[in-house]
């Protein structure tokens, strides 16, 4: 997991470049992980680990 703070009031075309970045890191890191090559060998498709992405509204 990896929480991101992401300024919503800002042009998707400028703000998403920081949390994209931080996205493949952390991907990267994951696949990278000894857990991970052994998740995959129990898996049915063997398919590297993915990002899934949750997000919930700003707290006013």
């Amino acid at each position: 997991m990896l929480p991101f703070p992401y300024g919503w009031r800002l042009p998707v075309e400028v703000d998403a470049r920081l949390p994209a970045a931080e996205a493949r890191k952390h991907l990267a890191r994951g696949r990278g992980h000894p857990a991970h090559t052994a998740a995959r060998r129990q898996a049915v498709d063997e398919r590297e680990g993915r990002l899934v992405f949750v997000a919930r509204p700003p707290e006013h």
